[in-house]
């Protein structure tokens, strides 16, 4: 893959996608990397993916909100389960905003590994 910020691990023998959004604060930064997450989400098989999203110091917008329901509702025909890791607080109810519109069950967690470790039950 062309980006360091979109990639797949392993953990525990699973692989999982990795959407690092972390420390981005510039909106067209973001909304570039979810347009390419998102392309390369739709070139995996349907519900194949796990999926861990770190958006720890990543800065929000009402066009990022918008945009990531766009995509999170595009996506999901694509998705197993995915996990959300974030400070909480206003970024929960965005994520809860996401959620609802994308009809697609998306959950929040402290750390990295906590996420990781719940898609790893999946």
């Amino acid at each position: 893959m062309a980006d360091e910020r979109i990639r797949f691990i392993d953990y525990k023998g699973k692989k999982i996608l990795l959407e690092d959004f972390t420390n981005i604060s510039n909106e067209d930064e973001f909304l570039a990397l979810l347009e390419k997450v998102e392309a390369f989400i739709q070139q995996q098989p349907p519900k194949s993916l796990l999926v861990c999203v770190d958006l720890n110091g990543a800065r929000f917008s009402t066009r990022i909100s918008q945009a990531s329901k766009e995509a999170t509702t595009r996506n999901t025909p694509f998705i197993k389960a995915s996990a959300l890791v974030g400070p909480g607080g206003l970024m929960d109810i965005v994520m809860q905003g996401v959620s609802l519109f994308a009809r697609r069950e998306l959950i929040m967690f402290k750390t990295r590994e906590e996420a990781l470790e719940w898609l790893d039950g999946q």
